[in-house]
């Protein structure tokens, strides 16, 4: 059997494993894979979020309606940027069209 020490500095081992794969796990990108520090998809991928997120802030100053119907679940931000408006909403780019 081990001395006192060596079981204390079992202990302390096991506390840092627990850290670690604490930490591992919450650097875990979407679905567990692996997240790259400097990685230039996710680097993309936060600077077009963020370029959204500043959109959606100005329409919902200028254009509360709008800003309304993009919020989820029309609008979502994950892996991939998805709109997926309403069935009954239809669209025109011909000024005046609905009047």
């Amino acid at each position: 059997m081990g001395s006192y020490e060596e079981v204390d500095a079992i202990d302390e081992l096991q506390v840092e494993k627990t850290r670690i794969v604490e930490h591992i796990r919450a650097e875990r990108g979407l679905r567990g894979r692996k997240r790259t520090i400097g990685d230039p998809r996710n680097q993309s991928h936060e600077r077009v979020g963020k370029a959204v997120r500043r959109a959606l802030a100005w329409i919902k100053r200028e254009d509360t309606p709008l800003w309304q119907h993009l919020q989820r679940p029309v609008l979502t931000m994950g892996y991939s940027l998805t709109y997926r408006p309403p069935s009954h909403i239809s669209w025109s780019t011909e000024p005046n069209a609905s009047q």
